[in-house]
């Protein structure tokens, strides 16, 4: 007796074929080889159904899973958005106390300027405009060559508060590190 939906297909074939080579006028076995077709042909749909029933039962697993994994990323983006909040919170704190470094167990937070350029304001982009230096083709402003005017006027050091019509350096923001 065929034990899978593989073995069964290959006897379902094989009793076909036998069913229309036999050219056997016998009723009785004709009745016998139709009978034990529809054996096959039950066992087939039987194996068949647990197939699809696997099938279905993976798809659902798999839709828990996804769902699972959707409901995880949306909660690791709440902590992350929880974990910045703290953090601009205990940034906030420190400055308000004046302390720029706390040690603490295994941490260490301290409070830093922020790298790279200062941070340029062009309130009136039209204003420095009128100053050839800083316009490039595009007419845009020539960030560069204003941060470099602007500097020179500090002795070649950016400084917050230098300005030109238009435009002055800002301070650098401030974070939170943690290590």
């Amino acid at each position: 007796m065929p034990e899978n939906v593989f073995e069964l297909t290959q006897e379902l074939l094989n009793l076909d074929e036998i069913i229309e080579e036999s050219g056997l006028e016998s009723d009785e076995f004709k009745a016998q080889l139709e009978v034990s077709r529809r054996e096959l042909s039950d066992d087939f749909d039987n194996k068949v159904a647990s197939f699809l029933q696997y099938h279905e039962d993976r798809m659902a697993v798999a839709g828990v899973l996804r769902d699972r994994g959707n409901a995880l990323l949306e909660r690791a983006r709440s902590m992350e958005r929880r974990a910045k909040h703290v953090k601009a919170w205990l940034l906030d704190l420190m400055k308000t106390i004046g302390k720029t470094k706390v040690e603490s167990g295994e941490f260490v937070a301290s409070v830093r300027k922020a790298g790279g350029k200062l941070v340029l304001d062009i309130h009136d982009p039209a204003e420095v405009l009128k100053d050839e230096r800083f316009v490039l083709i595009r007419r845009e402003v020539d960030r560069d060559t204003l941060r470099r005017v602007l500097a020179e006027q500090n002795d070649g050091k950016e400084q917050p508060g230098a300005s030109v019509p238009g435009a002055i350096f800002q301070e650098r923001s401030e974070y939170l590190h943690i290590k």
